[in-house]
């Protein structure tokens, strides 16, 4: 039985930016996040392992994603949606140490931006860390609508 391959971690790469904000292709784009309320709260989207405080960080969270986060041009001219996996490793303070793709789509480029979006990047931090490092299980899906 073959060994299990090691996840793919491109975190000691340089971060890019293949988004652009207010960029719009030719066809309609959606990838806006849903206002978190509480019921919303601890979806499978996303798990937070390391911190007592994780139900209010995320609310802080998906307000970092709705700054930051962008459908790659390049891949939205091409054509290409998915579901992407990333494990990201955050000391308390937000510093992300570290990003692995734990779930490839079949979208080089939504691969690749789905973790350099994260590279260097400073998340909210944890009010309550229990751990070192706090482990942040997201799954990001990017659709593009069809008119």
């Amino acid at each position: 039985m073959p060994e299990p391959r090691p996840p793919l971690d491109l975190s000691h790469l340089p971060p890019i930016r293949l988004g652009e904000q207010g960029y719009r292709p030719g066809h309609q784009l959606d990838f806006t996040l849903p206002p978190v309320g509480q019921s919303q709260l601890g979806i499978p989207n996303l798990q937070v392992r390391g911190a007592e405080d994780a139900d209010d960080w995320q609310r802080e969270f998906y307000r970092w994603l709705a700054l930051n986060l962008r459908y790659p041009r390049d891949a939205a001219e091409l054509g290409e949606d998915g579901l992407v996996g990333v494990r990201i490793f955050a000391a308390p303070d937000g510093t992300v140490r570290r990003v692995e793709l734990r779930t490839a789509s079949r979208s080089i480029l939504l691969n690749h931006y789905s973790q350099s979006v994260f590279r260097g990047a400073k998340l909210p931090a944890f009010k309550r860390p229990t751990s070192n490092e706090v482990e942040i299980d997201l799954r990001i899906r990017y659709n593009l609508i069809r008119r």
